[in-house]
């Protein structure tokens, strides 16, 4: 994803955690887009991607709440015009999202050429991207959510060109979630709280009332206004001057420049009344195939790049060749960590939200100790199997030499090296049990065969492994750790589930986060046991 010419200022390739950073594609209020591949496949397989780090904005938590809000909207889409973010985490207590790598440019690069070439978009191209970018609005405003099938009213809030992106093959991309409001979000703006850009602002928006899927409607149709005619919606103002009819509504600029086919389709998507405003960006493709059916195919919009931007593919192929031939490091000690995103009531909605990260083991040592654990038991289970047979063997040649045949009643116990004996017990106090009886006492028939050395009530039970330390559980993600670590060894699909889980942490909504704590919690308890 690039929303900038890539830059071609060395930069220094970095690891961080499953990826290897080669190149900076950009920078932006939210962070930095890095050019990565993915460093745990085979070699001779290349994954690339985009990174998008907090940076420094990690430490306001408004931020990190509203990055993470932008995977939480976004990572649950499948549509072909939507940026598919794959992965979310920490590493080195830096946040990140990991995304589709989207080779092209900015709708707002290709809007800058045409100026400079003083020429607009073709019509037919700007109804072709105008309707890929309203087909996944509409695709986003219709979502429901996966585990309830509610809808999510999910309104993205900040349709701007530089979050359009055109590819070099000619594919529409609509990116950059991070100011988005569904009922999945966490992230609550207070009332009143402008966020985005303003020259492409609903009224209401503007104003900072309450949002629907039109505000969305509004912006796209600035868009494709200025597509069409060349120029800004608000050519000639100032910014003070914007701020103010973005609020009241009270600007429509001529649409001279406008097919005459469009223009009452396109009045209507820019009416300041929400009311009277076109219903939903389906409804507004809908309205502007029916007054303009042609659309130019992929290829004329891919020619068009090359022809007014021709260096960016260029520029774009040397940093992903950079990137292929940069060597992955043998080894990286990294701390990897699960967000969790403890969920709000609506007593509390006011206080802040807390995310906990629970550091993961390497990956080398977590092995290392399975297979430790897995040698001890092994030689447990061969000493006591050793010990079982040389009790019967020597019981056998006792009876074939003719010695008489004692009943010993006592258990036979495993060597001090694998259970340690109970501590000695005075004579007086030894118990019935414990005493070997005289052959006479314990007769059996002469044809009985060698007898068996019988089992004893208090035989006592292969040592269990010594249970953990007491260790404070404060939150989900600790909780989820403990299980991972130590039920292993009675319970192994507990931890398997649990590592399952811990992937799905920041996919759940309030009622699986819920659930999902009280099921940890009694599979806590039932590992203490």
């Amino acid at each position: 994803m690039s929303s900038a010419p890539p830059d071609t200022t060395p930069f220094a390739p970095k690891p961080f955690g499953d990826y290897l950073l080669t190149a900076e594609l950009g920078r932006g209020g939210m962070g930095a887009v890095f050019l990565a591949k993915r460093t745990s496949y085979a070699p001779d397989i290349l994954r690339f991607c985009a990174v998008k780090t907090l940076g420094a904005m990690a430490t306001r938590s408004d931020f990190v709440r509203r990055f993470h809000d932008e995977a939480r909207a976004v990572v649950t889409m499948n549509h072909p015009g939507i940026c598919h973010v794959f992965d979310v985490g920490i590493v080195d207590g830096e946040h990140y999202l990991a995304m589709e790598l989207i080779e092209g440019v900015s709708l707002q690069e290709l809007q800058r050429a045409q100026a400079r070439a003083g020429e607009p978009v073709p019509p037919t191209l700007a109804l072709t991207i105008a309707d890929a970018m309203l087909d996944a609005l509409a695709y986003a405003h219709e979502r429901r959510d996966p585990a309830t099938g509610a809808s999510l009213h999910l309104v993205h809030r900040d349709v701007t060109p530089q979050n359009v992106m055109l590819t070099f093959s000619g594919a529409v991309k609509l990116i950059d979630f991070g100011l988005a409001i569904s009922s999945m979000k966490e992230e609550r703006t207070i009332g009143g709280v402008v966020i985005g850009k303003i020259a492409y602002m609903a009224p209401e928006h503007a104003r900072g009332e309450a949002l629907d899927a039109r505000a969305d409607v509004y912006a796209a149709a600035i868009i494709l206004y200025e597509l069409l005619t060349g120029r800004r919606f608000y050519a000639g103002l100032s910014k003070n001057q914007i701020a103010t009819h973005a609020a009241e509504g009270s600007y429509l600029p001529p649409l001279d420049g406008v097919p005459e086919a469009l223009r009452a389709p396109l009045a209507r998507a820019l009416a300041p009344e929400v009311a009277a405003r076109t219903t939903s960006c389906a409804a507004l493709q809908r309205e502007l195939y029916q007054a303009e059916p042609t659309r130019a195919p992929a290829r004329e919009l891919a020619a068009l790049i090359a022809n007014r931007l021709p260096d960016h593919a260029t520029r774009f192929t040397e940093l992903l060749r950079g990137a292929a031939t940069t060597p992955t490091p043998d080894s990286v000690e990294v701390t990897r960590s699960v967000v969790t995103h403890v969920a709000r009531s609506d007593e509390d909605a006011d206080r802040r939200t807390t995310s906990a990260t629970v550091p993961t083991p390497p990956v080398r040592a977590r092995t290392f100790r399975r297979a430790a654990l897995l040698a001890s038991v092994s030689a447990v289970s061969a000493a006591l199997t050793w010990s079982a047979w040389r009790a019967l063997d020597r019981h056998s040649d006792d009876v074939a030499a003719g010695a008489p045949a004692a009943v010993a009643s006592a258990p036979v116990l495993p060597p001090t090296s694998v259970t340690p004996e109970p501590p000695a017990v005075p004579p007086t106090a030894a118990a019935p049990s414990q005493q070997v009886l005289p052959a006479a006492e314990a007769p059996r028939a002469p044809d009985a065969g060698p007898a068996e050395p019988p089992r004893s009530a208090t035989q006592r039970p292969a040592r269990r492994p010594p249970a953990p330390p007491p260790t404070p559980l404060p939150d989900l993600a600790a909780q989820l750790d403990y299980l991972e670590r130590w039920c292993a060894v009675r319970a192994p699909t507990c931890t398997r589930a649990a590592v399952a889980q811990r992937r799905r942490v920041p996919l759940l909504d309030a009622a699986g986060l819920r659930a999902l704590r009280e099921e940890a919690s009694a599979c806590v308890l039932q590992c203490r046991r």
